[in-house]
């Protein structure tokens, strides 16, 4: 659903729907068969959906898979540490980028304007 150039993402969560900017989404972490949502503000979202689920609900930003358990928002990275296959976002959060994804999130963030 876009707003006013705003993309706005339907999370489900145990209680509620909730619309989130997905701008605002800083990263997706794994916890099991469901997802956290970790937004810019420090929040965290528990939602009722995979990783795999939110991708796809986020597949048309500038959202990018580094690791079986992250899916990050490539407007958030701070550095990109290629030899130790690290990411540190904009909150100072540090995440892992698989051995198999990483010559694809350096070409990502090497092509990248953040």
């Amino acid at each position: 659903m876009i707003n006013n150039q705003t993309r706005l993402v339907s999370v489900k969560t145990y209680l509620n729907l909730q619309l989130i900017n997905a701008s605002d989404i800083l990263c997706c972490v794994s916890a099991g068969r469901t997802a956290d949502v970790i937004l810019v503000s420090g929040k965290s979202i528990q939602t009722m959906h995979s990783l795999k689920e939110l991708e796809e609900k986020l597949k048309h930003g500038r959202f990018l898979r580094c690791h079986a358990k992250y899916l990050i928002n490539l407007e958030h990275p701070l550095t990109y540490d290629s030899q130790n296959r690290e990411i540190e976002l904009s909150n100072n959060m540090k995440l892992s980028v698989a051995k198999d994804r990483k010559a694809l999130v350096t070409k990502i963030l090497n092509n990248s304007l953040f």
